[in-house]
């Protein structure tokens, strides 16, 4: 399922406003503009500590969960660079059983961090059970070298909850250049991990 963007939602919710019949006009256009900008950022999002200031990923695609973290292949990041972006591949992901995750970015001297959490970390109740997710998130990037390093984040029901290491992808970006190598690496299962059973009511 793919993660609607920022002004997709607005736009919803600012529309709901107005009478079911009536058409939108420039002034009221305008004023969804400006909601959509002040809207977009994580300073209404729960981000760990050092991660403040990081940006949400709008371009964002968490499928259908399947398999379990018990039995399951481990975790694993991918990267390749596209025409003005990097993509981002996330393979069995360990997250709870019908919970939406999203995705954050944190920038520093051709440094790309990813951070995947949940977007309800205090959940009032919880599936009992986990699973393995695939996700994709694309990131703008300026053409050069980038170390793209993904963190894992689960919810406020697990103690400690600090984000986890998953692994880092070397990827080399060109303008116009739909594909690069890139050095994957996959964090040992044992990184990070906490008790497969149910995580409780």
């Amino acid at each position: 399922m793919r993660a609607p963007d920022c002004f997709s939602i607005l736009l919803a919710r600012g529309t709901a406003r107005f009478d079911a019949g009536r058409r939108l006009g420039p002034r009221a256009l305008a004023w969804l503009a400006l909601l959509s900008v002040s809207g977009c950022d994580s300073s209404s999002s729960d981000l760990p500590a050092g991660w403040q200031g990081a940006q949400k990923i709008a371009d964002f695609t968490q499928m259908e969960c399947g398999g379990s973290p018990i039995n399951g292949p481990a975790e694993s990041v991918d990267a390749a660079g596209v025409e003005g972006a990097i993509e981002v591949d996330y393979e069995n992901a360990p997250f709870r059983c019908a919970q939406d995750v999203e995705g954050f970015v944190r920038r520093e001297d051709g440094k790309l961090d990813i951070l995947i959490q949940p977007v309800d970390m205090d959940p009032s109740s919880v599936a009992k059970c986990d699973c393995l997710y695939h996700i994709v998130a694309t990131v703008p990037a300026e053409a050069g070298a980038h170390a793209v390093t993904v963190y894992r984040r689960w919810d406020h029901r697990n103690d400690p909850n600090d984000p986890v290491e998953v692994g880092m992808v070397e990827v080399e970006s060109h303008p116009g250049v739909t594909a690069e190598s890139r050095r994957p690496v996959t964090a040992p299962r044992a990184r990070g991990a906490r008790s497969w059973g149910w995580p409780g009511p």
